[in-house]
């Protein structure tokens, strides 16, 4: 499983933060850029065997409706150390304990 890490203190805005998701799971050039568009790539598996940590930032609107499209898509949601993580596996739904051995 690939581990990607959203550093939201590092993302100047939400067109940034969809730019950065796109490359870093291959999205394909349709996408929309957009919350909704986020949505229908993370539900229909194009993001893969993923698990996402989302390190929060109050500076930027996008991290709570971020937070909820991922945790609305996700198999697998956990919060440890002040962290986000949500986990889209393409293969068999993981057990929540499975993640943190």
């Amino acid at each position: 499983m690939k581990l990607l890490l959203l550093d939201m203190n590092e993302m100047e805005s939400e067109e940034a933060v969809h730019n950065y998701l796109m490359e870093k799971l291959a999205f394909p050039d349709y996408y929309g850029k957009n919350l909704d568009a986020l949505s229908d790539m993370l539900t229909d598996g194009a993001a893969g065997n993923v698990c996402v940590e989302l390190v929060r930032c109050t500076a930027l609107d996008a991290p709570v409706k971020l937070e909820t499209v991922l945790e609305d898509a996700a198999q697998t949601v956990e919060e440890r150390d002040g962290k986000f993580y949500a986990v889209f596996a393409g293969f068999e739904p993981l057990e929540p304990s499975s993640m943190w051995g």
